[in-house]
């Protein structure tokens, strides 16, 4: 691909249209390309974030790409962080995945949708495939052993708030409330799993991420490159945890986002930034 010009071809038809006339003087405005990346703690997600946004901003003709962290981002954002990685606090998973929803939300509502509507390109740290994986999937064992407090308890308390997050989907339109039931309907009906997805996507689910990338990575060896750091609330629960939490963007990948892709995140940062690299360009 040549480094001159790129700001934004055609997206597929699933990806909508968003045109809007640049004030003055009529011409269409393209939308900008929302991209994730995502991982379990360690792969290096900061990392290739920062270099993609230098990438994408080299090579386009248009404003600098906006980089954002989840949660975090928004004033809300970054008050909510530090109440959830509080390592004397205890959240249960239903709480945070409702935590991180809220944040998502503000985060879509003031920075990424104008963003795009503008033609800027949104990378961002995190999204719903962490809320699976480490809310979801990962919290699977307790409820195995009778705690309550994991996936099942989320499921209870996401059928409790199915209300109110209909009124959310009604306020925030028909288009929205079609992408929500189509994306219920792909994704079966395990317990759980689609609950948690299902209230993302009602309450955080646009505008949608035009692709997902997750950095694929052995629990051990994530666990080796943070070796020395700090944990906060949620590194501190193990490396059973974190080998569950792998698992679940595996599955988050395979079979519950399409627009999800496992990129191999061992090799130094070169090799990983030119696999991520090769994954934007599908999209472009």
């Amino acid at each position: 691909m040549g480094n001159g010009g790129w700001c934004r071809a055609a997206l597929p038809p699933y990806h909508g249209a968003v045109s809007e006339s640049t004030e003055g003087s009529g011409a269409a405005k393209e939308r900008g390309l929302f991209i994730v990346l995502d991982g379990v703690d360690g792969c290096g997600k900061s990392t290739q974030a920062r270099r993609l946004v230098e990438r994408l901003g080299r090579v386009a003709d248009c404003e600098v790409p906006l980089h954002l962290r989840e949660p975090g981002s928004t004033p809300l954002g970054e008050r909510v962080r530090a109440l959830l990685l509080e390592t004397d606090l205890e959240i249960g998973p239903a709480a945070e995945a409702l935590l991180f929803a809220a944040c998502r939300r503000q985060t879509l509502d003031a920075l990424v949708a104008p963003a795009l509507a503008r033609g800027r390109h949104v990378v961002c740290e995190r999204f719903h495939a962490s809320t699976f994986a480490y809310q979801m999937y990962a919290n699977r064992t307790a409820v195995a052993a009778g705690s309550g407090s994991g996936a099942g308890g989320a499921a209870a308390l996401c059928q409790a708030a199915r209300g109110e997050a209909a009124r959310g989907q009604a306020a925030r339109g028909e288009a929205a409330r079609g992408e929500a039931a189509r994306g219920a309907a792909a994704r079966g009906n395990d317990e759980g799993g689609d609950d948690v997805l299902g209230l993302l996507r009602s309450w955080a689910g646009a505008p949608r991420p035009d692709l997902e990338l997750i950095l694929d990575l052995s629990p051990a060896e994530a666990a080796g490159r943070r070796a020395g750091a700090p944990d906060d609330r949620i590194e501190s629960r193990g490396a059973e945890y974190l080998s569950q939490v792998v698992d679940g963007y595996r599955e988050y990948a395979g079979e519950r986002e399409e627009r999800a892709v496992l990129v191999a995140g061992n090799g130094d940062a070169d090799e990983v930034a030119e696999r991520i690299w090769a994954e934007v360009c599908r999209v472009r």
